[in-house]
């Protein structure tokens, strides 16, 4: 997917995976501020798949079948 279209939408959802982890390690010793950060990320980032993310790449493969 490098160089089409939805090459920024995949950097996006990689950054959010990356981010994820990282509160994921943090919330080994984590507070309600960071449980509460790590609950709204992933909210985010699972909207974002589903509606960006997905309908992007299902057009994307059905072109190239």
């Amino acid at each position: 997917l490098r160089d089409t279209p939805q090459q920024a939408l995949v950097e996006h959802a990689l950054l959010d995976h990356r981010q994820l982890a990282e509160l994921k390690e943090r919330m080994r010793s984590a507070d309600r501020a960071v449980l509460r950060q790590f609950g709204q990320h992933l909210k985010a980032h699972v909207r974002f798949e589903e509606r960006e993310l997905f309908p992007a790449l299902e057009t994307r493969l059905d072109q190239a079948e």
